[in-house]
């Protein structure tokens, strides 16, 4: 194998490892905060948007695949979309790019000479790593695995509106609410992953409280938001109600295919949802 090949295979496991196709997870949350400000555009906050993009998702997704390479190989869903597993003969270096990579986007916060900026991602970062690695592995640590990545969306949301000149202290309630459906949401995703969690032994919502009972907390998530809150946004308020019909199909029938299709499709009009709501830009 040439130098030039395997330059050129090393870069391509790196760029799968940061899972591409779920770049838009982070998105979500950070230009609907960034984008509920007047945008005054600059370098520097175009910094921090490519910093979303491969490095904080190379962070993230390295240090959970290092930490679950034991439930990763009896994992059918791991490939492609779901990134590659990391052989332990790669994992000092994967952390020497990971830390760089947390690193670069805390430097990049550094550069707004904001202060909570600089706190947000820095808070993110931490929550992040100890989400997967030990001895803290908050994703074991069932109901907070599923809290976690509610903080995550929270984190990522206050993040990009304080990025635009927000005042973090005057953010709507509904934000928070949210953040609650995105636990929902990680709760019910963790049914798809119950058969090789259970085998590795990997302590998850599902495989502590039941499929069933991570669909209810989901259900109950949607429904407690849609009753204190709506959006005057015609489309996410109909995606809201799509999920809590959605989430209790889930509750009648919870199984690993049914869950991961309802939630793929589901997926797909989020995505369009959140693409109308940029467009109308209206909170």
């Amino acid at each position: 194998m040439s130098f030039f090949h395997q330059r050129w295979s090393r870069l391509v496991f790196l760029f799968m490892v940061s899972r591409p196709l779920l770049w838009f997870i982070v998105f979500i949350p950070f230009f609907l905060g960034f984008f509920e400000n007047p945008i005054n555009f600059n370098l520097v906050m175009l910094l921090q948007i490519l910093v979303l993009t491969f490095p904080i998702n190379f962070f993230a997704y390295a240090i959970n695949d290092i930490y679950d390479y034991e439930s990763d190989k009896l994992n059918e869903r791991k490939g492609s979309v779901y990134g590659t597993i990391i052989e332990p003969k790669d994992y000092a270096f994967v952390k020497k790019i990971a830390f760089l990579m947390a690193f670069l986007s805390l430097f990049s916060s550094v550069l707004t000479f904001k202060i909570e900026n600089i706190l947000l991602m820095a808070a993110l970062l931490l929550l992040v790593y100890f989400y997967s690695a030990k001895p803290v592995r908050l994703k074991e640590r069932p109901p907070l695995d599923s809290l976690s990545n509610g903080l995550m969306f929270l984190l990522v949301y206050l993040f990009g509106f304080s990025l635009s000149g927000g005042n973090i202290f005057s953010v709507h309630y509904r934000v928070f609410l949210l953040a609650l459906c995105v636990s929902g949401i990680h709760a019910v995703t963790t049914i798809i992953d119950f058969d090789s969690d259970k085998a590795a032994n990997h302590k998850t919502f599902s495989t502590v409280f039941g499929k069933r009972a991570a669909a209810i907390f989901a259900f109950l998530s949607f429904t407690l938001t849609n009753l204190l809150s709506r959006s005057p946004n015609l489309f996410v308020n109909l995606f809201m109600y799509l999920m809590n019909v959605v989430l209790f199909l889930i509750i009648l029938k919870p199984e690993k295919r049914f869950t991961f299709l309802a939630i793929k499709y589901t997926s797909i009009v989020l995505i369009l949802a959140w693409i109308i709501k940029l467009v109308t830009l209206r909170v």
